[in-house]
Formats: C-alpha cells, sequence, structure tokens
C-alpha cells in the first residue's frame, strides 16, 4: 500500500511535517512494513509555507533582526531566496512568509485582538529582500494571520507616508485601530521608483474579497478576537480606505481579504498580484507523474479545523481535487469538525463512499486533542486505517 500524506498545519499545535512523520510511523507500524510512504510539507500560504519550499525549490535563508512583531515588540525573523550565487534574474524570488512576523500563533490566545496588531514586520521583510537582497521578485504567504490593519502596516514600513485625521495619535506602527484616524496615502516618488520595477505576488489561503459579507471582517476577524464593534469599526474604515483613498478600488478582487487585507494596498498601488498558495506549493512536488502511474493507493490529509472555509481553496480542498479526478480513496483528519451533516453527505456521495472524515476532538475531546495531538493521530489511525483498507479493496 502506498499512501500520499498531505497535512496542513494545525493551528496551535502540531506543523506539517510532525503531522505527516507522525502518520507515515503508525501506517508503518500498523502494517508492519518499511515501505516509504509520500510525505508531502504543505501549506496554502500559511503557516509552514518557508518549510514546504525549501527543499523542493532549493532555497536559502536570511535572518533579520530588529523587526517588529505582531504586537509592536521586537523579534527576529526570516525569509527565504533563490542562491545567492544564482545571477540570473528571471530566476531570482523571495519568499515571505507572513505568519512568522505577523502570526496569530505569535500572540498568546489572551492577547489576540486585530485592533492592537500590525504587518509592520512583513513590510520590513520586503524592503530587505528589495533594498538588501535585490531581489525583483516577491512571494508573500499571506495566511495564518493575527491581523486586519489591511496590510497598511506593511506598506507604512516599506516608505508610504500616511496622514491622519487626528494628528495626535499618529503611532509608529500602524494597528488596526488606527484604520479609521487615517485621512490619506501617499507614495514618495523614490519608492515608487524603487517597487515600480518588483513584481508581488500574494499565495493566499482564500478568495474572499477585501470587504462585505465575505471579506476580511465578516469572516476572518472574530477568530482573531474582534468583537462585534471592532468588526464595525473595521468594515467601514476598510470600505472608505477602499473607496475614497486608495487609487484603485480592490473592494471585490479575490483573495484581497487574506490575511486581514494583506495584499489590498500593494494591488492599488504596485499592481500586485493574487494566486492560491496550494497552487504554487504543490507545483514544485511534482506529482502528476505518481498520480498518472497510479502509484498512490490512498491519501490523508487534514487540517486544525474542517468548516465551510476548508473548501475555498485551502490545503484539504485541493487534495480533495486531486483524489476526486484521480478516483483515489481519501480520508480527512481534523482536529475538530464543523460542518453540517448535508454537506458531510454531499462529500460522501461526492467521492461515492470512498471519503471518510474523522475530527480528534470527537474522539479524544479538546484539551487531549489540542495538548497530546500525536498520540491521538496514532490511536485514530490504529482504529480506523485497516477498516478504510478493507473497505476500499486496497491490498496490504
Amino acid at each position: 500500500m502506498n499512501c500520499l500524506i498531505a497535512y496542513d498545519s494545525f493551528k496551535d499545535s502540531i506543523s506539517s511535517t510532525e503531522l505527516g512523520n507522525q502518520t507515515n510511523t503508525t501506517i508503518k507500524q500498523l502494517l508492519k512494513n518499511d515501505r516509504e510512504n509520500m510525505i508531502l510539507t504543505i501549506s496554502d500560504g500559511g503557516e509552514g509555507l518557508l518549510e514546504s519550499l525549501k527543499v523542493s525549490l532549493n532555497l536559502e535563508f536570511t535572518e533579520v533582526t530588529s523587526v517588529i512583531g505582531p504586537l509592536g515588540n521586537t523579534i527576529t525573523s526570516k525569509y527565504a531566496h533563490t542562491s545567492s550565487s544564482n545571477s540570473n534574474e528571471n530566476e531570482r524570488f523571495a519568499v515571505i512568509e507572513m505568519a512568522m512576523t505577523s502570526g496569530i500563533e505569535m500572540v498568546p490566545v489572551n492577547q489576540r485582538s486585530p485592533m492592537n496588531t500590525t504587518t509592520y514586520g512583513v513590510g520590513q521583510l520586503i524592503d530587505h529582500a528589495v533594498t538588501v537582497g535585490g531581489y525583483k521578485k516577491i512571494y508573500i504567504g499571506a495566511g495564518g494571520s493575527a491581523t486586519n490593519d489591511a496590510g497598511l502596516g506593511a506598506l507604512q514600513s516599506v516608505g508610504l507616508t500616511f496622514t491622519f485625521f487626528n494628528p495626535t495619535l499618529t503611532p509608529s506602527y500602524i494597528y488596526g485601530r488606527d484604520l479609521s484616524n487615517i485621512s490619506s496615502i501617499q507614495v514618495p516618488k523614490e519608492i515608487q521608483n524603487l517597487y515600480n520595477d518588483v513584481e508581488f505576488i500574494f499565495l493566499t489561503d482564500v478568495q474572499n474579497p477585501f470587504i462585505g459579507v465575505n471579506g476580511a471582517v465578516a469572516c476572518f476577524s472574530k477568530q482573531k478576537g474582534a468583537t462585534e464593534s471592532d468588526q464595525l469599526i473595521l468594515e467601514q474604515s476598510m470600505t472608505r480606505i477602499t473607496k475614497t483613498i486608495y487609487p484603485r478600488d480592490i473592494s471585490t478582487v479575490p483573495g484581497s481579504g487574506a490575511a486581514g487585507g494583506l495584499a489590498s494596498g500593494f494591488i492599488s498601488y504596485f499592481n500586485a498580484k493574487v494566486e492560491k498558495g496550494i497552487d504554487f506549493v504543490l507545483s514544485h512536488y511534482h506529482l502528476s507523474e505518481k498520480l498518472e502511474k497510479k502509484q498512490i493507493d490512498m491519501i490523508i490529509t487534514g487540517e486544525g479545523c474542517f468548516d465551510s472555509t476548508t473548501l475555498n481553496g485551502k490545503v484539504v480542498s485541493k487534495i480533495m481535487n486531486i483524489s476526486s479526478e484521480y478516483n483515489i480513496p481519501l480520508m480527512i483528519i481534523c482536529g475538530k469538525k464543523n460542518i453540517s451533516t448535508d454537506i458531510e453527505k454531499e462529500i460522501f456521495d461526492k467521492f461515492q463512499g470512498k471519503c471518510v472524515i474523522y475530527d480528534l476532538v470527537s474522539e479524544f475531546g479538546e484539551r487531549e486533542s489540542l495538548n497530546n495531538t500525536k498520540h491521538c493521530i496514532d490511536s485514530l489511525i490504529k482504529k480506523v486505517l485497516l477498516k478504510f483498507l478493507q473497505s476500499n479493496n486496497i491490498p496490504f
């Protein structure tokens, strides 16, 4: 039995690599064989992006000190890039994982609020990659954020200037709470000239627009700690910014709502592009050959929470599409499951019974699932794998 293992990370709990290795170990122990399964370290633009790309793209890392973290604290961060010895300009690029600088996992649970977080540090990494590294193509993973500052903290960091309705409240770093005080944004000529030749590509885990019922605030700010009053202020502020301040209204651009609107200003001022992060990551694993040759018998995937956003371009939805296209039985293991029985039945019917969804919380409770995830994964697979293989006529 050859298994493709491709998890997204379980936020606040365990990485994609750890999940893959634990699942592989459990399968080998259970089936009593040493056959190596194919483990993909996967990210859709959020946590683990650099880790998922470092081997497949042979990337190097540059450490940057005195970076501003999500709460305005000083941290050390890093970004990845092609080999410094590569002089071919068309092949040189840098990759920034915003979750490593302004990520939700960097903020203690009791301090999480998108009103009090900033993407300023992301802009510092962009500035370093462009001005020190000389890179003219920058990929930015826009997922796993603690922020909802519309990416204005990052724009401030790369050199854009801001005026405020109340100048006495001019911030050193722009946080979500500062959006309502911004009256105008200027791009100094030297900054425009510097970034005119830079190609920005934001790798997102969702395709949500900037504002509206499916926008950044409506869909994601609550899980970052926003109250109802916070949400009202943020939505009104972001609507005003894109409608009256940005040179180009980006309110409906797919993916512009990812990571609290991180890409928005870069799209409006620098013509940045938005791509699905999972497609970018998987394109460098060269899966198609193994799939075409039918060298994979089953697939195991999963993420921290399987909910309505899962089916909107995230890792699991992409793996589900691959499984469906190649008619490969699929097992989904998530931390918790938050979908209706109707949606689950639709998935079951689509895969003609060849897809099952398990969640650790239902099996082991929330505390155990969060604090002892590896053990829970091990126990669950040992409980259900043999039955799954038998029901799908997979030899083992």
